[in-house]
C-alpha cells in the first residue's frame, strides 16, 4: 500500500482553466466550465479538496493492493443503511486517491467522466449544459444530494466561470454568449424583458442554493465521495 500524508490543495480559477486545456484541449470554454463548476461544488470551492483529488474519488481495497497511491482522510462519513456513520484511518472508507499535482488529478478526472462509468453524462459536458449534466449524474448515481439543488448550484457556478475564467478562444472555437436578442418594436421587446426578469430571478435563486450547498460541503456536512470503479 502506498500511503501519502493528507494535504489540502486549492487552485485559482485560471490555473484550473490551464489544467483543463492541457487535459482536454477539445473542450470549448463553456464545456470546460462544467468541469470547474462541478469541482467548485464538490469541494466547497477547494475547502475540501485534498491531494489534488478534484473529484473526491476513493480507492478500493483491490486498487490499494496493486499500488494505487492513496491518502486516508479523517472524519470521513458515509450513509449506510440510511444512517450516517463516521470513519477514521485506517478504515478503507477513508481511502482516497492521491495525485502528485493538479495536472495528474485533472487527467484522471476527465477520463473518469469521459471514458468510464459516467460516460453517458459526457455529451452534456460538451454541450456546456450544467442542468442536463447534473440530472444525468443523478440518474447514474454519482451523488446523493437532491438533483434540483445540485443543478441550481451547477448553473450558478457555470455562470461564474463564464464571467471570470481566463480562457483563450481558438479561431475554430466560436464564443457563445447568453444574451437575449430583441427587435425594435412590439411584443418582442416585452417578451424579452419578461424573459430577462425570469432569468434574473432564477439566477438569484440558484446563487442562494449554491451558497448553501457549497457551505455544507466546505464544513463537512455534505460529501460526494465515490469510487473510480466498483470494488470486486
Amino acid at each position: 500500500m502506498i500511503r501519502h500524508p493528507v494535504e489540502r490543495t486549492t487552485f485559482s480559477i485560471d490555473s484550473f482553466a490551464s489544467a483543463i486545456r492541457s487535459a482536454a484541449p477539445e473542450l470549448s470554454r463553456l464545456a470546460a466550465g462544467i468541469i470547474w463548476a462541478q469541482y467548485a461544488l464538490e469541494t466547497g470551492r477547494g475547502a475540501s479538496c485534498w491531494c489534488n483529488n478534484i473529484g473526491n474519488v476513493k480507492v478500493t481495497q483491490n486498487q490499494a493492493l496493486v499500488g494505487v497511491p492513496l491518502f486516508m482522510l479523517p472524519n470521513t462519513w458515509e450513509i449506510i443503511n440510511g444512517k450516517k456513520e463516521l470513519f477514521q484511518p485506517d478504515d478503507p472508507q477513508t481511502w482516497f486517491r492521491w495525485f502528485p499535482d493538479l495536472s495528474a488529478g485533472m487527467h484522471h478526472h476527465i477520463g473518469f467522466l469521459r471514458d468510464r462509468r459516467y460516460k453517458p453524462a459526457w455529451p452534456f459536458v460538451l454541450a456546456g449544459d450544467p442542468t442536463a449534466f447534473a440530472y444525468e449524474l443523478k440518474r447514474l448515481g454519482y451523488y446523493t444530494a437532491a438533483a434540483e439543488q445540485y443543478a441550481a448550484a451547477m448553473r450558478h457556478l457555470h455562470a461564474e466561470w463564464a464571467r471570470e475564467a481566463d480562457w483563450e478562444v481558438f479561431p475554430s472555437e466560436p464564443e457563445v454568449e447568453n444574451t437575449i436578442v430583441g427587435v425594435a418594436h412590439g411584443k418582442h421587446i416585452v417578451e424579452g424583458v419578461l424573459e430577462q426578469r425570469e432569468a434574473n430571478r432564477r439566477a438569484l435563486l440558484d446563487a442562494e442554493i449554491a451558497g448553501e450547498l457549497i457551505a455544507r460541503v466546505a464544513s463537512g456536512v455534505e460529501t460526494f465521495g465515490r469510487y473510480d470503479q466498483v470494488a470486486a
